[in-house]
């Protein structure tokens, strides 16, 4: 219970400091939440650019049967990204260890540097195509590390004890005249700061949650060079299902 008296108990002069010092310490933590998300966004938008890129680029490739196959590397890429990469982030996976998407990157039977390898240095496309897969591989890999929350426990303490602080010195330690506008001012400076808690959170966690961020560019991605794909060999040429997984 508030009590009643209309003086606080200590020196109203501690309430502001406090309370500012909570608000601008939030505010920065935000800030970096904030672009921590942005960077997330940016680095999967980036990464179904580069897969399209890459589908384009594999149609300079001389021989049909490694176009074939570099190409259907790539839809099955797309398609385990979109499904077992997101799923995998919002369980709190923060590394390419043990996902779908492996298959179709590494030198396995329809991995791309399978195919890289096989073409070497001397095809005209293999140093194009490497670029690329190098700007594949950057962009997930710094995806994959912004899933995990990048603000400290440390941090996360330190604002849950700069409200509570808040609040308390709000309710206790301001003189207070009119009680119902001292309970409404402790109710929303409450809520204000809490809401920005939570969305620190969301922000710091930028694959699960209400504000999750949607594998909607590689979904464009995967959905225009699947539809290639059948167009130039067939759906049926393809090496996995519609969620990216291996037919084998």
């Amino acid at each position: 219970m508030i009590p009643d008296d209309t003086e606080g108990s200590t020196p109203p002069e501690l309430v502001e400091p406090i309370t500012i010092f909570a608000a601008l310490f939030i505010a920065i933590v935000l800030a970096g939440a904030s672009q921590t998300y942005t960077d997330a966004s940016t680095a999967a938008a980036d990464e179904a650019y580069v897969v399209d890129n890459i589908f384009e680029a594999t149609g300079y490739v001389k021989s049909r049967g490694r176009k074939r196959d570099l190409q259907a590397a790539l839809v099955c890429y797309a398609r385990a990204v979109e499904n077992g990469d997101w799923q995998a982030m919002a369980a709190g996976a923060t590394t390419t260890e043990g996902l779908v998407a492996n298959n179709w990157t590494g030198t396995g039977p329809h991995g791309m540097r399978r195919r890289f390898r096989a073409m070497g240095p001397a095809d005209p496309m293999f140093r194009t195509l490497t670029a690329l897969d190098r700007q594949r591989g950057n962009s997930r890999r710094a995806r994959l590390a912004l899933a995990e929350p990048q603000v400290p426990q440390i941090i996360s303490a330190l604002m849950l004890i700069l409200v509570f602080a808040s609040v308390f010195t709000l309710a206790f330690f301001v003189p207070r005249v009119d009680n119902n506008a001292h309970r409404g001012t402790v109710l929303i400076v409450g809520a204000v700061l809490v809401a920005s808690l939570g969305l620190v959170r969301s922000l710091d966690r930028p694959f699960t949650g209400v504000l999750a961020i949607s594998p909607s560019a590689m979904t464009g991605t995967a959905a225009d060079i699947s539809e290639d794909f059948d167009d130039d060999w067939g759906a049926r040429l393809l090496p996995c299902n519609p969620r990216g997984e291996p037919l084998n």
